[in-house]
């Protein structure tokens, strides 16, 4: 017989928060929990090997981390019969949002409780999943300086790390192919979104669900340098980007070829940089808690 809930915690999770700040609340999380196993990530081991391991003991695994620990654990649910859940320690949490989570861990730990579900998409890419966002070019390039930031936390790195791509992105070709159409473009950023936030507060797609079976691409065509700085002036304000300087397509799969290799990210975490994607929306294909 399966037990209930299992917590798989990333100790290095929000600059190594995360590890301490689960076990300063075991008891309180065990007042919620009567039946719960605390799962502590060892340095050799797979966070998505892991969640597949576990799915096979437990109903409910939950994700103690950011972002990336919420990938890497989702990626090892997708079709499973065990039903995910987040307690977003991180300094973005964008995937726990679409699904009503805050920063009050005795809120989330209510709605882990009431048990509340929904099935929402994953999407492949090449031999990967992704649940929020994937973003390349200067999207990828400000991840992978933020995501070294050693001194700076929170959002703020996210901020001067775009400050710092501002100066070194570069434009690249893009061939997208999609529903027997081929399109040829030349872009600074290119995000596939699931989820409407990255980066803890940037609004890049406000149309995007995570249920509807499709996931929203943003082009931002090549702009200058000043025109690009006001882009993400914009997005750190909390506004949108300009209509005017993106392009968007609604694609359920499609293949991307680019000119070169570029800087990518996953959910926030920085992935080898590559110039071929493949990318196919899974429907349904996760359970997920989600507050009322």
């Amino acid at each position: 017989m399966k037990r209930d809930y299992c917590l798989l915690i990333n100790p290095q999770s929000n600059s190594g928060k995360a590890g301490s700040f689960i076990k300063k609340n075991e008891q309180l999380i065990r007042s919620y929990f009567s039946d719960v196993e605390f799962c502590y990530l060892k340095a050799e081991e797979s966070l998505e090997e892991l969640s597949s391991i576990k799915a096979e003991d437990f109903r409910y695994i939950i994700a103690c981390g950011g972002d990336g620990t919420a990938r890497n654990v989702a990626s090892g649910l997708v079709y499973s019969e065990a039903i995910f859940g987040i307690l977003p320690l991180g300094s973005g949490n964008d995937f726990a949002k679409m699904f009503g989570l805050k920063k009050d861990l005795e809120f989330n730990l209510r709605v882990l409780k009431e048990r509340k579900t929904m099935r929402s998409d994953s999407v492949r890419v090449n031999k990967e999943y992704f649940f929020n966002t994937l973003g390349l070019g200067f999207d990828g390039q400000t991840n992978y300086y933020a995501s070294r930031s050693k001194f700076v936390k929170g959002n703020l790195k996210y901020v001067l790390a775009g400050l710092k791509t501002l100066f070194r992105v570069k434009s690249f070709r893009v061939q997208l192919k999609y529903e027997g159409s081929t399109h040829n473009f030349e872009s600074m950023m290119l995000v596939f979104a699931n989820g409407k936030w990255e980066g803890g507060k940037y609004l890049v797609s406000p149309n995007s669900l995570n249920d509807d079976g499709l996931v929203e691409l943003i082009n931002i065509r090549k702009i200058n340098i000043l025109s690009l700085a006001f882009e993400f002036i914009r997005l750190s304000l909390g506004l949108t980007l300009r209509k005017q300087i993106i392009e968007q397509h609604v694609i359920t799969e499609c293949e991307i070829k680019l000119n070169k290799k570029v800087f990518v990210h996953s959910d926030g975490e920085s992935l080898e940089k590559n110039d071929r994607f493949d990318i196919e929306v899974l429907p349904a294909s996760l359970q997920v808690i989600v507050c009322d």
